[in-house]
């Protein structure tokens, strides 16, 4: 493994390589072709911390992210998650694509390369339990009853309630 500090202006001279800014101290670094970069840290990735998203995870300075859809990501990373953005003293906010990356990255790290099927299965389990819940909520209503999946409501005439009408799969 063999990495060579640049200055600036060698850097201008050159336009071949893989190339990383650290934050630690801006200089950029030179990798050679047999080395993987496994964080891009040209962007902080949390909000007053240094470190990797990772890092920021094991040492208690954010809690680690639950199994969550992007939009879901999305709103974590705003409070809890420590978003990087100029509002909170940072250089620049992510990008989407960052963010995108990044919630790629933590899903796969914390619940493995399977992540996305128990995703699926924890929003279908989501969509399951809501739509119980609501047909529950219907089956309760004072303004008629539920028999299986035919909720039967009563109809009002005037002031007086009269026969009763099926709705639903028969």
């Amino acid at each position: 493994m063999s990495i060579q500090k640049l200055s600036i202006d060698t850097l201008r001279l050159r336009s071949w390589g893989l190339l990383r800014e650290t934050l630690s101290s801006r200089s950029v670094t030179k990798m050679t072709s047999g080395e993987v970069a496994v964080h891009d840290m040209s962007y902080q990735e949390v909000a007053e911390y240094d470190g990797t998203f990772e890092e920021a995870v094991t040492g208690d300075i954010i809690p680690k992210p639950k199994l969550m859809p992007y939009n879901d990501w999305i709103a974590w990373r705003k409070v809890t998650g420590k978003r990087p953005t100029k509002a909170m003293g940072c250089d620049r906010t992510t990008t989407s694509a960052e963010e995108a990356a990044l919630w790629r990255s933590a899903m796969a790290v914390y619940y493995g390369e399977t992540w996305r099927l128990g995703l699926d299965a924890m929003l279908a389990d989501n969509a399951e339990a809501a739509d119980q819940e609501a047909s529950r909520r219907l089956c309760t209503s004072k303004k008629g009853v539920c028999i299986g999946s035919i909720f039967i409501r009563r109809s009002r005439v005037g002031c007086q309630f009269n026969d009763y009408v099926a709705f639903g799969d028969a």
